[in-house]
């Protein structure tokens, strides 16, 4: 009892435990205060949140022990449900601002000096993080003596506090901070996301999640308020990096939180809403929300990602189809063919009605026997396929017919059933070959087909060979599509072949050409012919079929493509020398001279170092090499296969049979109009004809918000551009926002042309004010190409893509509008208008042919214009001192010659039956009766089958 009372006598500090959270520190100070009678200058409290405590320290040990004599019988003290005892004196200290050298041995060294203050130390902990040390020594005494110093450890002033090993804390009397719960944050949600959340189950799992981190989280439909619990507060050992941090970790866990659910947004128009409504609402049922914006065009849904994958595909052919439907009440047309009943028969047989009733379930096809005649109702692209089809099956019928005549020549040597026109021998024994041939009668191992990304075979040569080979085609790649994703340009994939003469069909995703990424387009294109050369070898192939990969409707320019194309097949056959290498035969292949022509004349470029064997063609060699012979290369006058042509489109190499002019208009104003197919920002950079330069003015049309990024057109400008055509658009919109029918005007940068950017709205069904909005932009674009003295403007077809204008009223509207300016007003300046339509977008093409020709048949005469007649003018300014017609060239005494543009004239006497050309016209009666035809019947006759041929009648 004695040394209870003596330890008593001595402490001087006193711990307080169970001290509520709404108990403050001056209702406990006064409370100390009134207790002891004491002033606030004798003693220190200090509160310890986490711990639930306070401790008071007295000047005096008297003090203390009257507090605790007192303490238990104050009417306050007892209401609180305070508890109090003494605390005793510590042995150990708490270091903190430690330099970063300071190492435990330098510590126990200088806390053991007594000039410090210090004695004999018992143990140290350091705590790095902290940059602290908790030091403890073997008297408590001499802890008391190092709190009343200043301490400088090497050089720099550290604090020093008492720590209570009991409580597991250091003292810090009026120097313990008092922390503040950190600010509420929101994170920003899409209305159809905030929907979803709001739902109670998803909020309790949330919050349950979110408590981890010391955080409340409030919902509203577009925002997520994210608040510190008091809890953070109560932390042990709670230090301003815990507050601090709050924010980041929190805002990390809930974006974790918000990764498990997804929402995506669906282009629809009003009209596809309104026809595909009940079905969307079934699809997407509970599982998720679903939030329509019609004023904007977009459909949104939210909920799990799960979920929401699995709703997407469903939507999005839901949306597709109702489109689709639409498009064909909208766009619907019926053509007839004449088909003979006998033809109509063969034509069934070969599965017309089989094949593209399974393939396009809406198109109609009718035979009508009292015309005699097919009928097609669908969509234009539909229809075509069909009549593509049936005219291939009756050109194939006619040419079984010729194969029972007898032949005088073989037009060029054959190779596994196709006409070759080069062969390359390798010196590892691969044989390289170009060839004319049809790719779906290939008969080998592999052949390669031009795909698009999702390996939908709807078009070119894709069609054909699924045509050929049967549906089993596309449900294989639909397979794969499902299993891997879709594909990216320069991939290639494999499939079993259906019904094709050969093993498989290796399906190359060639890229969409664009000038503006010209190096890119060749690796991808070069990627592409590699992946399926290694496919091939792969699967065992030794025989594979290239065609000219992304040269059609993609846009890319013959002779580069068939230069990658030959450089790609270089490289593999190099770099696979080995004896496992399968493939021994590479066929380039393609059913166009004018392909076969620049895939030849590619390979002689790159194999120039290898053995190559050149065979002549009948179309083209045999003329080309007699006119060597015969004809005098005088000035202007070359052979069919070297003239360089003096039209525009001629001089140029050509992106594609899919690029170029289609159609061309004159006002009687002098201002012209022309149609291409082509990329906008193509314009800028003159590919049509180096000779006019570039495109003084170009159209974009973009988002009401500004973001260049979005949408086709506008994001290949930008790529053309370059990025500082980003910050000049939102400079030019007032207070940096802009509305449906605005337009801007900025400089090209990287193009070579000023660029007019139009805000296009969402068509409305024709409801609202998009059709004006459309008449008054293109009106405003003219009139600001006239007023910056612009010479020539290029359009593109504004709002046919996601905006989702009526394709034929968009043609009708730009191309009056544009014929109107040039009736109003005098055209100093702008002498050119020039729509360019992608490529890809064949309806939008077929729309604008179709009203440039009706805007002609109007005006009386065609739209069409062979491009050297809109450069006539321009022909005879540079070329004056020669005709458009060349002079009449006589070279021999029998032969005459003369060249009308691109075509030879020759007339000579002789033998017609001994002539060279692909075709000789003969003369026959109306019976087709060789014993009463004229002298030139009875004579081919004769040289072709003979004398006994006379009796025969055709």
């Amino acid at each position: 009892m004695h040394s209870d009372s003596a330890e008593l006598s001595q402490a001087r500090a006193v711990l307080l435990e169970n001290v509520p959270e709404n108990l403050s520190r001056e209702i406990l100070g006064m409370m100390v205060e009134s207790i002891c009678n004491v002033t606030e200058e004798e003693f220190s409290l200090e509160m310890i949140r986490d711990m639930n405590t306070a401790v008071v320290t007295f000047n005096q040990p008297s003090a203390a022990e009257r507090f605790l004599s007192k303490c238990r019988g104050h009417r306050l003290f007892q209401q609180y449900q305070l508890q109090g005892r003494v605390l005793e004196p510590t042995c150990s200290v708490r270091v903190e601002n430690l330099p970063p050298q300071a190492e435990e041995e330098l510590l126990e060294l200088y806390f053991e000096k007594e000039r410090h203050g210090g004695g004999r130390v018992a143990g140290i902990t350091m705590i790095p993080e902290e940059q602290a040390a908790i030091i403890t020594f073997q008297d408590p005494k001499v802890a008391e003596n190092v709190l009343q110093r200043k301490h400088h450890i090497r050089k720099v002033l550290v604090s020093v506090y008492p720590y209570q090993q009991a409580l597991g804390t250091a003292l810090y009397g009026s120097d313990r901070p008092e922390w503040k719960l950190p600010e509420a944050f929101t994170e920003n949600l899409h209305p159809a996301l905030g929907n979803f959340l709001l739902q109670e189950s998803q909020l309790a799992a949330i919050s349950t999640q979110m408590q981890a981190q010391f955080c409340q989280v409030e919902f509203s439909t577009e925002h997520a308020k994210l608040r510190p619990l008091p809890d953070l507060l109560k932390q042990k050992d709670l230090t301003a990096n815990h507050i601090e941090g709050w924010r980041g970790e929190a805002s990390q866990a809930f974006r974790s939180i918000m990764a498990r659910y997804r929402c995506f947004e669906c282009p629809v128009s009003l009209s596809v809403w309104k026809a595909a409504e009940m079905e969307i609402r079934q699809a997407v049922s509970k599982d998720a929300v679903l939030l329509p914006n019609l004023p904007n065009g977009v459909l949104a849904i939210a909920g799990l990602a799960k979920d929401v994958d699995r709703i997407q595909k469903e939507v999005e052919e839901l949306v597709q189809r109702a489109a689709h439907q639409l498009e064909r009440e909208r766009d619907g047309v019926s053509e007839e063919m004449d088909v003979s009943p006998g033809m109509h028969s063969i034509l069934q047989q070969a599965g017309l009605q089989s094949i593209f009733t399974q393939r396009y379930p809406a198109l109609s096809m009718t035979y009508r026997s009292d015309t005699q005649s097919l009928v097609l109702s669908g969509l234009p692209t539909e229809v075509i396929t069909v009549k593509n089809w049936v005219l291939e099956k009756k050109l194939a019928s006619r040419n079984m017919e010729e194969e029972d005549k007898p032949m005088r020549y073989k037009q060029e040597e054959e190779e596994d059933g196709h006409a070759v026109s080069c062969r390359v021998q390798m010196d590892n024994g691969v044989l390289v070959t170009v060839s004319k041939a049809y790719l779906a009668r290939f008969v080998g191992d592999a052949v390669v087909n031009a795909a698009n990304e999702r390996l939908q075979h709807y078009g070119g040569l894709a069609a054909a060979l699924l045509m050929a080979a049967g549906q089993k085609l596309q449900d294989d790649s639909d397979a794969y599509v499902r299993s891997n994703g879709r594909l990216r340009p320069g991939d290639a994939a494999i499939t079993q072949a259906g019904r094709l003469p050969c093993k498989y069909v290796i399906h190359a995703v060639g890229p969409y050409y664009s000038s503006a990424n010209q190096s890119r387009c060749v690796q991808q294109l070069a990627h592409a012919v590699s992946q399926s050369l290694d496919l091939a070898e792969k699967y065992g192939c030794t025989s594979i079929a290239i065609p000219a990969i992304s040269s059609g409707i993609f846009g890319f320019p013959l002779k580069l493509c068939a230069e990658t194309i030959a450089k790609a097949v270089w490289e593999h056959c190099v770099d696979n020398r080995s004896s496992r290498a399968s493939l021994a035969k590479i066929h380039l292949v393609n059913n166009d001279d004018k392909t076969v022509q620049a895939m030849t004349q590619a390979v002689q470029t790159v194999f120039a170092d290898v053995q190559l064997q050149i065979l002549s063609q009948r179309r083209s060699s045999l003329v080309a090499e007699w006119t060597k012979k015969t004809t005098p290369q005088a000035a202007g006058w070359s052979s069919p296969s070297e003239r360089q042509w003096s039209s525009a489109d001629q001089s140029r190499d050509k992106p594609s049979e899919g690029m170029g002019e289609l159609e061309a208009l004159h006002t009687k104003e002098g201002l012209l109009i022309v149609l291409r197919k082509g990329n906008i920002e193509d314009a800028s950079v003159s590919k049509v004809n180096p000779s006019e330069g570039t495109t003084d003015v170009i159209v974009n049309t973009i988002s009401v918000d500004l973001d260049l990024r979005k949408g086709g057109v506008s994001k290949a400008i930008l790529q053309a551009a370059g990025p500082q055509l980003q910050g000049a658009v939102r400079e030019q919109a007032s207070r940096g926002r802009a509305d449906y029918g605005d337009v801007l005007h900025t400089n090209g940068f990287q193009l070579r042309s000023d660029i007019i950017h139009t805000i296009c709205p969402f068509w409305n069904g024709g409801a609202g004010q998009a059709e004006q909005t459309l008449v008054g932009m293109v009106k405003t674009c003219l009139r600001d190409a006239a007023k910056q003295k612009a010479r020539s403007l290029a359009f593109p077809a504004i709002g046919t893509g996601n905006l989702g204008f009526p394709k034929p009223l968009v043609a009708k509207t730009m191309l009056s509008e544009v014929q109107g300016f040039g009736h109003t007003r005098a055209l100093t300046h702008l002498r050119k208008v020039v729509f360019m339509v992608h490529p890809s977008d064949t309806q939008t093409v077929e729309c604008f042919v179709r009203e440039f020709r009706d805007q002609a048949q109007r005006q009386g005469g065609p739209s069409r214009k062979h491009s050297g007649q809109l450069q006539q003018d321009k022909f005879h300014s540079s070329q004056s001192e020669q005709a458009f017609v060349g002079q009449v060239s006589k070279p021999t005494v029998q032969v005459h010659s003369m060249e009308f543009d691109h075509l030879t004239l020759e007339l000579s006497s002789g033998d017609i039956t001994r002539e060279t050309t692909d075709i000789i016209v003969n003369s026959y009666n109306k019976d087709f009766s060789l014993q009463t035809g004229c002298d030139v019947s009875k004579e081919v006759a004769e040289s072709c089958f003979g004398p006994e041929s006379w009796g025969e009648s055709w």
